[in-house]
């Protein structure tokens, strides 16, 4: 505690000059790095409950494929009642946990769900998607 005090003071001491402190081996403070964008979550599995319940889970990005997940977007598209090409994706929850249960999805059409893994650097890549008629 007693260095690390004499130091601090060291840098109020030299604060108009600088490189002074690299005189005893201390050096202004480096700028923050920025975080690096988790990686692709995996193994995303979906499970039917009843007519309107949806589980979803999935296994956490990779060790070593980017920075820590903070927490997860779910999305989902769907195509149009009677059929047709898919729609646009929309976020539809987020979650803290690799699981969650969706109720009162849309029935009668097809639903497709992925998840995304993010941090305050970005956002991964999308899992593998899943696809599932209810009702």
């Amino acid at each position: 505690a007693f260095m690390t005090n004499q130091l601090r003071q060291s840098e109020v001491d030299t604060a108009a000059h600088p490189k002074q402190l690299a005189l005893i081996g201390w050096g202004p403070k480096s700028a923050p790095s920025p975080s690096p964008p988790p990686g692709q979550p995996r193994n995303l599995m979906l499970e039917t409950r009843d007519s309107t319940l949806v589980l979803l889970d999935w296994r956490a990005p990779a060790a070593g494929t980017g920075g820590k997940v903070r927490s997860y977007i779910l999305e989902r598209r769907e195509t149009p009642p009677g059929g047709g090409a898919f729609g646009e994706w929309h976020q539809i929850a987020t979650a803290l946990e690799r699981e969650i249960t969706l109720e009162e999805q849309p029935t009668g059409q097809r639903l497709e769900y992925r998840v995304i893994a993010v941090n305050v650097g970005g956002a991964s890549h999308p899992t593998n998607s899943v696809t599932v008629v209810l009702g």
